[in-house]
């Protein structure tokens, strides 16, 4: 079995844990994967990996400790969501990584500087904040869910914390199941994000197709067994996609398109989602998506084409 999936299996108790370290490569793949402070944490103890847990666990203490000074420097409140949200709740010291820090609500704090505009992103220490107008992005209008009921049922982040927030479990949730989808699950620790919020009551958001999605992905890839409902062909095919860890991350934002009810929904979903960024023009967009398709057809037939054969001669192999 890959070493990713039995490092997430272990972390969530469907396989074996880890008893010796892996090579140099499998923790490149680790690290792609958003596995690598699982693999760590597993084998902390082990002389060869230690050093490396314990650089993790320092970063992480780096991160809780800024974001208890972003949260006295904040002049309003502000949700927290995504990675920097499941700190010390979902995952322990060093296991799950940060690569940002993802808000709703804010506004730029005093002392940072900003980095790009469209998106919003401003730094402090080399710790950069991703201010967003909603969590959901482009995807806002996929389902029933209520931004403004979420940030009402908010709590703080930490305890004691006089502005920072995160949204409720239920919340997280959706959050996760349609950041995760959008990407095409494209790292796994996405999935085990997912694993440890278990999404429920999705059918009263109109979300319960994401919910089939994770679980398809769930049990084939971590042995984690959940309801999936009937799947249209696309839906399937793009999900094995997915199982195969070879599914371009776009494929992921044609899965509205089977969630959404009726055609107008559908096509309102298709302006936003194909709709340049702000500050791009259409011909930059055309360029963007047309790049997205040659990645899948070069994929495609990288798939569909054989291996060359093997022949051996004089102990040696020669590739027809």
């Amino acid at each position: 079995m890959d070493v990713c999936l039995r490092v997430a299996r272990a972390f969530l108790g469907t396989g074996p844990r880890l008893t010796d370290p892996v090579s140099a490569d499998e923790q490149h793949r680790l690290r792609r994967e958003g596995l690598l402070g699982l693999y760590f944490h597993q084998l902390a103890q082990h002389p060869d990996v230690r050093p490396g847990y314990l650089q993790l666990a320092a970063g992480e203490g780096r991160m809780r400790g800024f974001l208890e000074e972003l949260d006295r420097v904040l002049e309003q409140p502000a949700v927290a969501f995504k990675g920097a949200a499941y700190l010390g709740r979902l995952y322990g010291l060093g296991q799950r990584p940060v690569g940002d820090i993802d808000l709703v609500g804010s506004e730029v704090p005093a002392g940072f500087e900003v980095v790009t505009r469209r998106p919003l992103v401003v730094r402090k220490d080399e710790i950069l904040l991703d201010l967003h107008e909603h969590p959901l992005g482009r995807q806002r209008a996929v389902t029933r869910w209520d931004l403004e009921q979420a940030i009402q049922r908010s709590v703080p982040l930490f305890e004691g914390a006089r502005a920072l927030r995160r949204f409720a479990a239920e919340d997280e949730a959706v959050i996760a199941l349609l950041h995760g989808a959008k990407h095409a699950f494209s790292r796994l620790i996405w999935l085990v994000d997912v694993a440890r919020l278990q999404p429920r009551g999705l059918e009263l958001i109109r979300a319960e197709r994401y919910a089939w999605y994770a679980n398809y992905l769930l049990e084939s890839l971590l042995g984690l067994p959940g309801e999936v409902g009937p799947l249209h062909p696309t839906e399937r095919w793009i999900l094995e996609r997915i199982e195969r860890r070879d599914a371009p991350e776009f494929l992921g934002m044609l899965l509205p398109l089977h969630t959404l009810p009726g055609l107008a929904p559908k096509l309102r979903y298709l302006a936003e989602a194909l709709r340049p960024n702000e500050g791009d023009g259409w011909l930059t967009r055309i360029r963007q998506l047309l790049g997205m398709v040659a990645k899948l057809h070069v994929q495609n037939f990288r798939l569909n084409t054989p291996k060359p054969a093997s022949v051996s001669g004089n102990n040696s192999e020669t590739k027809l």
